[in-house]
C-alpha cells in the first residue's frame, strides 16, 4: 500500500529525536566556540574602554540599551556574564534541563550580540534563529542527562509546527539567498564571484590563500554554489538515504567554505542547521557503532535523579501556544524577506527590510579587496600607524588578511568603512588613548578586484581627528 498525505508529510518535515540530540551538541558547541572567540577581545569590543563605550552605542542602536551586557562596561562584568553564558552552554550541550538552559542561552547571546552590532555576521543571525526555534522542540529527548532522568517512552521521529519550521527556515536561508543574488545581476550571474571573492585576500584563509588563479575550478564553485541555493527545497523533498547524500554535498560545501574563507562559526553553525534533515536511517547507523554507556547511565541515573513531566494538561497549552508563536514567526520571516526583495510593499512604519535578510555575498557592487591605514602624529611629530605600529605606509600588504589582527577586527572594521560618524569616532577615541598620539585619521586603502588580478588602489579617509 502507498503512503498516506500525513505520511509522506511527516516523513518529509518530521524530525528524527536522535537528530534534535546531535543538534543539541552542536548548538551548544557552536555557542562555545562564538563566546571563545569573543573572550579574547572582550576588552577591545564590549567594555566602556574599547572601541565602542554603551554611550556611543545606545546612540547607534537604541535596542541595545536592553541588554545585559550594557548594564557595566567593566572588563570583569562582561567577562562574569561569559563565564555564566559558557556553563549553560555545556549544560546545554550535555542536555541538562535542555529547555531551561537553552532559553537563558538564548538571553544571553542575544544580549551579547546587542552589545555591539559592528561584530556580527550571518552567522550569528542564524545561531540566534536556530536557538528560537530549538526551544519549541524536545532536544533533551535522547543522549542527554534529562533523557535519564525521565522514564517514559520517547518516539523516534517528532512531527509538529516547530520540526517543520526548523526545517523549512534553513531552506528559506538558502533560497533567499539565491533570490538576492538573481536580484542583484552581477558576478554571480555571469560565473565570476568566487573568482572575485578569492581575491579579496581580507576574506580568505588557508587554502582560499592559494588557489585565487584557478580560475576554471573556482567558475565550477560559483555555478555549483548557486545550483546548490536554487535546489535547496531538494533538502526536504528527499527521504532516505538520497536525502543522506543531499545532506552530505550541503555540508560539504560548508567545510570548503571553512577551508577558505574567514567566516568565524558560521561553518559550524551552517553544519549543524543541517543535522535535523538526516533521517532515521543514517542515525540507525551511527547507534549501532556507538557504545553502550551502561555503567555511564547507572551513574548519572543515581546522582541526577528522577525528574516529573508537567501535567498533560500544561503540556497541551504549552505546545499549542509554542505552535502558534513558531508559525508565526516563520510567517513574518517570510514576509519580511519578500518585502527586502521587493516582491511585498514594505510598511509605512518601517524604513527598509534590507536590516534582516539572507543576502550574504550578493556582490552586487564592483568588489575590492580592502586594508586600514592609520596615520597618527606622536608628540614629537613623527608620523606612525596607530593601528598596526611602524611608518605608515599604503602599499598592499604582503598578506592582507594578516592585516586583520583577528575574525572580529575584520568584522568590525568591514562595518566601520560605512558606519556613522559616532561608530568612527569611538574607534579614533580608541586609538587616542595610545601614548603620545595627538592627531589620527582613520584612513581605507580600496583595490578593485579582478579575475586576472588587481585594479588601481584608491584611498578614502573616513575619519580624522585631534586627540
Amino acid at each position: 500500500m502507498g503512503e498516506t498525505a500525513r505520511e509522506v508529510v511527516e516523513s518529509r518535515l518530521g524530525v528524527d529525536t536522535r537528530a534534535l540530540a546531535a543538534l543539541r551538541v552542536a548548538l551548544g558547541v557552536a555557542v562555545l566556540v562564538d563566546m571563545s572567540m569573543r573572550a579574547r577581545e572582550l576588552g577591545v569590543f564590549y567594555s566602556d574602554d574599547g572601541v565602542l563605550p554603551r554611550e556611543a552605542q545606545a546612540e547607534l542602536f537604541a535596542v541595545s540599551s536592553y541588554s545585559l551586557h550594557a548594564v557595566s562596561g567593566s572588563v570583569v562584568a562582561q567577562s562574569a556574564l561569559l563565564v555564566v553564558a559558557a556553563a549553560f552552554a555545556v549544560a546545554v550541550t550535555v542536555g541538562y534541563r535542555t529547555r531551561l538552559v537553552l532559553g537563558v542561552t538564548l538571553v544571553l547571546l542575544v544580549s551579547l550580540h546587542a552589545r555591539n552590532h559592528f561584530v556580527l555576521n550571518a552567522g550569528d543571525r542564524l545561531l540566534r534563529v536556530t536557538l528560537l526555534i530549538a526551544l519549541f522542540l524536545p532536544l533533551g529527548a535522547r543522549w542527554s542527562v534529562d533523557s535519564l532522568r525521565r522514564e517514559r517512552d520517547v518516539t523516534e521521529t517528532v512531527f509538529s509546527p516547530a520540526s517543520a519550521v526548523l526545517l523549512l527556515h534553513v531552506i528559506l536561508v538558502y533560497f533567499v539567498n539565491f533570490l538576492f543574488k538573481l536580484e542583484a545581476n552581477g558576478l554571480w550571474l555571469t560565473g565570476d564571484a568566487v573568482v572575485h571573492v578569492m581575491r579579496m585576500e581580507r576574506f580568505t584563509v588557508l587554502l582560499g590563500n592559494h588557489i585565487a588563479d584557478f580560475g576554471a575550478v573556482l567558475v565550477f564553485a560559483n555555478w555549483s554554489w548557486l545550483l546548490l541555493l536554487a535546489a535547496a527545497p531538494v533538502l526536504v523533498l528527499t527521504t532516505g538515504r538520497l536525502r543522506v547524500a543531499v545532506v552530505a554535498v550541503y555540508v560539504g560545501a560548508h567545510a570548503g567554505m571553512f577551508a577558505t574563507l574567514r567566516l568565524g562559526p558560521f561553518p559550524l553553525i551552517a553544519t549543524a542547521a543541517l543535522l535535523p534533515f538526516l533521517p532515521p536511517v543514517f542515525w540507525n547507523g551511527v547507534e549501532r557503532r556507538l557504545p553502550e554507556p551502561n555503567g555511564f547511565r547507572r551513574r548519572v541515573e543515581e546522582s541526577v535523579g528522577e525528574a516529573r513531566p508537567p501535567p498533560r494538561r500544561v503540556r497541551r497549552v504549552a505546545s499549542t501556544a509554542g505552535s502558534v508563536v513558531i508559525v508565526g514567526f516563520f510567517v513574518f520571516t517570510v514576509a519580511w524577506q519578500a518585502a527586502a526583495l521587493g516582491y511585498v510593499p514594505t510598511p509605512d512604519s518601517v524604513d527598509s527590510a534590507d536590516g534582516y535578510t539572507w543576502s550574504m555575498f550578493t556582490l552586487d557592487s564592483p568588489p575590492d579587496d580592502r586594508w586600514l591605514v592609520v596615520p597618527a602624529e606622536t608628540e614629537t611629530g613623527e608620523r606612525v600607524d596607530a593601528f598596526h605600529g611602524g611608518a605608515v605606509s599604503y602599499d598592499r600588504p604582503p598578506d592582507v588578511g594578516a592585516s586583520y589582527p583577528s575574525t572580529l577586527w575584520h568584522r568590525y572594521l568591514s562595518s566601520l568603512r560605512y558606519a556613522d560618524e559616532e561608530a568612527r569616532e569611538g574607534f579614533a577615541d580608541y586609538l587616542c588613548d595610545s601614548e603620545g598620539v595627538e592627531t589620527v585619521e582613520v584612513v581605507f586603502v580600496e583595490q578593485p578586484t579582478r579575475s586576472d588580478g588587481y585594479g588601481e588602489k584608491d584611498t578614502v579617509t573616513v575619519h580624522a581627528q585631534d586627540c
